[in-house]
């Protein structure tokens, strides 16, 4: 299986102490830290001893790869729309490189380190664009840049995933028995799940029975 290569990937390494892996605007997408292209190596884009940052990544200089998206705000020395365009794509690109989940694995440095840093905030605000949409727009770009094959096998794994938590939660509710039945059934013979207890009755079952359980 293989990612749609859009960009190429510029290296143009300098010391170590850069404050992120790769900067891209509107002409390139530029390694200043081996992450991509090579064994990865660390960067220094967040303090350490930042309470969210060391609850999520233990630290991010550590773990995490630190992306920087250039702008133009008044002199439009950058195409904005184009460096975004990239911007979203190696942030894609990434979540597919080392097998992370583009949903949960995107946290930008104005939540990791607010008191110095404003990015991504910044740039997108500039661009009219929020938080959020860049958000949906990577996940979006994530699963547009994958063979239709292995789309519908990650979609399949989510679906079978969740059937499987909603079995447990039914059964812990004493409104399902026969858990490993089930599981296996969902797992090798969906068809008939679908026929003789739809998926999407099993997850509308389970919120219906979290929500009269909250009463």
């Amino acid at each position: 299986m293989t990612f749609k290569i859009k960009y190429p990937i510029v290296k143009k390494y300098l010391t170590s102490g850069t404050s992120a892996h790769i900067f891209v605007d509107d002409t390139g997408i530029y390694e200043c830290i081996p992450l991509l292209t090579d064994t990865p190596e660390k960067a220094w884009h967040v303090l350490y001893q930042k309470p969210l940052d060391n609850q999520i990544f233990g630290d991010a200089n550590d773990i995490a790869a630190g992306v920087e998206l250039c702008f133009s705000h008044l002199r439009g020395s950058i195409n904005n729309e184009e460096a975004y365009k990239r911007y979203v794509w190696v942030i894609a690109y990434i979540c597919y490189k080392f097998g992370l989940d583009p949903t949960k694995a995107i946290i930008g440095h104005h939540i990791l380190d607010p008191q110095r840093k404003t990015d991504p905030q910044n740039a997108l605000s500039k661009m009219e664009k929020s938080y959020d949409q860049l958000l949906q727009d990577v996940v979006i770009e994530y699963y547009d840049c994958l063979p239709r094959e292995e789309v519908l096998m990650k979609l399949k794994k989510w679906q079978i995933d969740m059937a499987h938590q909603s079995i447990e939660n039914l059964n812990e509710k004493e409104l399902l028995y026969d858990v490993d039945e089930w599981k296996k059934k969902v797992e090798e013979k969906p068809q008939e799940v679908i026929n003789d207890f739809p998926w999407l009755f099993f997850v509308m079952l389970d919120r219906l029975s979290q929500k009269k359980g909250g009463n």
